[in-house]
């Protein structure tokens, strides 16, 4: 899988997975893409970017395809949040740390 978010860099440490699933379910909001950007999401999954909600909070995203070219500014997303803590192995430009993002398995424009 190449999913998993929310810091910078190439992965080059040694990563865990908490596989357990928090919550499934749907989000909206105004979407920006950080693929390819060195980004503290990097560090946890390639194809990730920023949703906006209507409430205004920042939920990080990362989607399971990395071939997902997301083409319009608003979506929705489904999938289900996931936490993923990463090591650093001090020649790794990722931190050390864990992260809570929205795993999308697919999206919509609205």
């Amino acid at each position: 899988m190449i999913c998993a978010l929310l810091f910078t860099g190439l992965i080059s440490g040694t990563t865990t997975e908490n596989a357990m699933a928090r919550k499934k379910g749907v989000l909206t909001g105004d979407f920006k893409s950080l693929k390819g950007v060195m980004h503290e999401y990097s560090c946890y999954g390639y194809n990730v970017g920023q949703l906006t909600l209507d409430n205004g909070k920042v939920v990080a995203v990362c989607f399971t395809d990395e071939s997902i070219e997301v083409e319009c500014a608003r979506i929705r997303v489904k999938g289900k949040y996931v936490t993923k803590t990463i090591e650093s192995n001090g020649s790794s430009p990722c931190p050390g740390g864990t992260l809570t993002y929205f795993e999308a398995d697919s999206y919509t424009c609205k």
